[in-house]
């Protein structure tokens, strides 16, 4: 991965924008929505490094990088919704197609499992739960850097052997959290329950056993890309973890905010927040996703249990 090219500032496009009306180019501008582009832009939520590419031909004697992306920044602020977290405010704009494929998702991963049609046996499903919870486990601790195959991970994790290396504590400690998180799916979140997840998480994986299980308490964590080492985000000071924590788990339990979001999309923003706010000195994204499936199972999308979300992520 590298480095993340910075957008243009807010500033920066409204003047753009602003400008490009001054000059009377409303014809271009109706234009770009009228063939679609930037619908088709924004169903694909393209990224300014993107879309700065993405100026019609016939346009580009008049239509710079800059203006086509104010165009697009514009339509993404004027349909988001605001939300504010840890002292600090966030915004989402939900697509069109991804109004599509929540509908999708809503038709085959939600419902009532007594209305289930499928002649598997109770013992099938059971082994398929089973299978589909280590699948689970040992994709989300390659996503880590663990280093196995999946039919040894598999193997001790069916034999109960215990881990012979890091690579394989990780994965243990993957299938025991999604354990735990299937036997308290229902409860809220808590600033305890969410400890106990990372601690599990984290068991005698960390170089300092002590950090396990709690908030960090100092401003040397960065997220720096894994193969040139720059820095790609410096995660907020420890001084705002401990109110984040707290909007965290009303955002969890669906007290916050005062508008509905829909569950995947809250699971996803859940899934961010831990990234954003880094709030663990390490064990971060393996939390992350454990609390996108926690979530998912917590809103009724029992066939959760049945995917391995980290082998998609993969």
């Amino acid at each position: 991965m590298g480095k993340i090219e910075p957008t243009p500032t807010y500033q920066s496009y409204i003047d753009y924008f602003q400008d490009f009306i001054k000059k009377g180019r409303l014809d271009v501008h109706a234009a770009l929505y009228q063939k679609g582009i930037i619908r088709k832009i924004n169903d694909d939520y393209l990224y300014w490094s993107d879309v700065k590419y993405k100026v019609p031909t016939e346009y580009k004697d008049v239509l710079a990088p800059i203006d086509l992306w104010s165009i697009v920044k514009e339509d993404r602020l004027h349909n988001r919704r605001y939300f504010e977290v840890g002292h600090e405010g966030f915004y989402f704009t939900k697509t069109d197609s991804l109004e599509q494929q929540l509908h999708e998702f809503d038709l085959h991963l939600a419902g009532a499992p007594g209305k289930q049609t499928t002649a598997a046996s109770e013992v099938d499903k059971h082994q398929y739960l089973i299978g589909s919870i280590m699948e689970e486990s040992i994709a989300s601790s390659q996503i880590e850097g663990a280093i196995t195959s999946r039919i040894v991970a598999k193997e001790m994790l069916r034999k109960k052997r215990p881990p012979r290396n890091m690579s394989e504590r990780m994965i243990v400690n993957n299938y025991l959290t999604i354990q735990y998180i299937i036997d308290i799916r229902k409860d809220s979140l808590t600033s305890n329950n969410l400890m106990e997840l990372h601690r599990l998480m984290t068991a005698d994986t960390l170089d300092n056993p002590e950090e396990s299980g709690r908030i960090r308490s100092h401003d040397t964590i960065y997220v720096v890309d894994a193969i040139n080492g720059d820095i790609i985000h410096t995660p907020p000071s420890p001084s705002s973890l401990s109110t984040f924590i707290d909007d965290l788990c009303r955002f969890f339990n669906d007290e916050t905010p005062d508008f509905f979001v829909h569950p995947v999309v809250k699971a996803s923003i859940i899934h961010f927040l831990i990234g954003y706010f880094h709030p663990f000195t390490d064990g971060n994204g393996r939390t992350a996703r454990a609390l996108f499936y926690w979530y998912l199972l917590r809103k009724g999308y029992w066939l959760t249990e049945y995917l391995s979300i980290s082998r998609v992520i993969m």
